[in-house]
Order: C-alpha cells, then structure tokens, then sequence
C-alpha cells in the first residue's frame, strides 16, 4: 500500500497528469495484488488549508493521495484480526 501511495502522490505532483482519475488508476496498477478499486483511493489537492480543484492545481499546492483497505483475515482463528481497515498517505507539493 505504501509503494501506491508513493506512486500517487508522484502522478499527482505533476501538472503534466490531466486527471484525478490518471492518479487512482496508478494507484489500482501499482498495487494489483490488493484488487483495490479506483474508490479506494482518495486524491485532494489543497492550498494552504483551501482545497482545490485537481485540474486546478499549481506549483506550491499539495497533493494527498490516501489509500483504504479492507483487510480480511484468512484464518478465523485470529478472531481479533478478522477484519481491519488500513490506510496508507502520501503528501507531496505539487511541481
């Protein structure tokens, strides 16, 4: 999940990607063995603490790309760790 994270906040740091949804389906691509969805990744572009538009973005603004799992425990034994949401971020200033 961490290695996704990294991916979208490199997609989403360059003026260059023209879409949010170019950042998720990175994200989906660089983790393949999560099976995530494009809606399991979150992409928030902010100036200072005034959210933005993704196609409105500019040098100096941040990029958050949040990933969210759904863990599932393979063994019911583990009754405590059946299930557990996880969650990976990157923050990165857009270029």
């Amino acid at each position: 999940m961490s290695y996704g994270a990294i991916v979208g906040g490199r997609m989403a740091s360059v003026t260059s990607t023209a879409a949010a949804l170019n950042v998720q389906n990175a994200v989906v691509a660089a983790t393949p063995f999560l099976a995530l969805s494009t809606g399991s990744v979150a992409v928030a572009i902010t100036n200072g603490v005034t959210p933005k538009a993704f196609a409105a973005r500019a040098a100096g603004d941040t990029a958050t790309v949040t990933i969210t799992y759904n863990y599932q425990a393979f063994l019911t034994f583990y009754s405590k760790f059946l299930s557990r949401t996880l969650t990976a971020t990157s923050v990165v200033p857009v270029e």
